[in-house]
């Protein structure tokens, strides 16, 4: 498992660092449920290219 310390976390790091390199991470599916009636919603579909945009920069 990775966890990232902070500041705010941790109370004493001062830059985020990994722990716990070592350790294999597992895959994590995520889902973005929503009806689908909210397909063509444009705010719907914003928030879902945010979402991909953002799981892509993810670094495991």
């Amino acid at each position: 498992m990775h966890l990232l310390l902070s500041r705010r976390c941790a109370g004493f790091a001062t830059e985020p660092r990994r722990v716990l390199e070592e350790v294999d991470m597992p895959a994590l599916d995520s889902y973005l449920v929503y009806p689908e009636e909210m397909r063509s919603v444009a705010r719907v579909q914003v928030f879902r290219d945010f979402l991909v945009t953002k799981a892509q920069r993810w670094v495991y």
